[in-house]
Order: structure tokens, then sequence, then C-alpha cells
């Protein structure tokens, strides 16, 4: 699976962060520059691929600050 980043932005300020064809925690090492740059980090969900070997994904809710 090709390695691909997906963000989705709410009217409520609310950013969908969503990783895809990564393995282990290099799904979460991809999303950190871009959770630094939206603000502080207000939930966090792993996926059951993530504990998964060979296959993870994770989704991270981020929300914009003031």
């Amino acid at each position: 699976m090709r390695k691909r980043i997906e963000m989705t932005h709410y009217e409520d300020g609310t950013v969908k962060v969503e990783a895809f064809g990564f393995e282990g925690e290099s799904c979460m090492n991809a999303t950190k520059e871009i959770e630094a740059l939206l603000g502080r980090v207000d939930s966090q969900t792993l996926k059951s691929e993530f504990y998964e070997t060979n296959k993870a994904t994770a989704y991270d809710a981020t929300k914009l600050c003031g």
C-alpha cells in the first residue's frame, strides 16, 4: 500500500489527520510535524492495524489553537 496522509478540516476548527500505509509507530512519526503545526492534540485513537506487525495506521484528531 502506498503511504499517504489525509487531513479533514471541520468548521469548528477540528482537524482529523489519518495515516495510511505506514508500519508500526512510523505513522505517528509521519504525522508528528503536522500535529505540531496545527496545535494541541485533543484525542488520539489508534486503529487495530497499529498493533499488527508490518501493518499500521493511526488516527489523530487535532484541534487548532486560538
